[in-house]
């Protein structure tokens, strides 16, 4: 049950931050079947490796790396890209960063609340919390190098072919 609605989360922050961007930026918004995809993919393969770590302290901060900010940046990458707002890669750059980290600050207060509330207890510390957002920080900027590697590379190959 965790594993599908976990999934319907991802899809459903694709489509509320697609709408959202386009209209914020008054164009279009195009959703993906493949961007779902990949994002699925993504999700699912992560979600499995997960269950794989037997230390529960590495796994939490695996699947917080992995799922609260590689998955997140992927999430805000696709929006952004099917928003169709045409922005240049240091600005999408940035705002996938801000977009995965205000959705890493949200899922750590709907924990907060979830446990303050007493429906189910997340940790015993409030250390937890700043291990997941670091957690959260570090996938994120391994997704955003990847993306700029990618960005730098594709461009020097172009700017050569020119040559």
């Amino acid at each position: 049950m965790f594993f599908i609605a976990t999934l319907s989360v991802y899809c459903f922050t694709y489509i509320a931050l697609t709408w959202l961007i386009a209209r914020l930026f008054s164009s279009r918004e195009i959703f993906s079947l493949r961007s779902v995809g990949i994002i699925l993919s993504i999700s699912i393969a992560s979600l499995f490796i997960t269950l794989l770590i037997p230390d529960a302290f590495w796994q939490n901060r695996f699947q917080h790396a992995v799922a609260g900010g590689v998955v997140a940046t992927v999430i805000s990458f696709y929006a952004l890209r099917d928003s169709g707002k045409k922005l240049s890669w240091i600005h999408t750059a940035v705002l996938m960063f801000l977009i995965t980290m205000s959705l890493g600050i949200a899922n750590e207060l709907l924990e907060f609340f979830v446990q303050y509330k007493g429906w189910f207890i997340f940790n015993d510390s409030i250390n937890d919390t700043w291990w997941d957002l670091l957690s959260n920080t570090f996938g994120s900027v391994a997704a955003l190098s990847i993306y700029a590697s990618f960005h730098i590379f594709k461009h020097r190959s172009k700017a050569q072919s020119l040559k």
